[in-house]
């Protein structure tokens, strides 16, 4: 039981900084760029 219990912490540790890598990744994507229409399409992207 301890060990699934571990399995699953360690899974969703996993999926969370994932998901939250994504996030970042298009944050400083949208740092960096210059051309209004492609940052207008990359702040409406969900």
């Amino acid at each position: 039981m301890y060990g699934a219990i571990v399995f699953l912490h360690v899974a969703g540790v996993f999926i969370f900084l994932l998901g939250h890598g994504g996030s970042a990744n298009a944050a400083f994507q949208m740092k960096h760029e210059r051309d209004p229409d492609r940052l207008r399409a990359c702040s409406t992207c969900r």
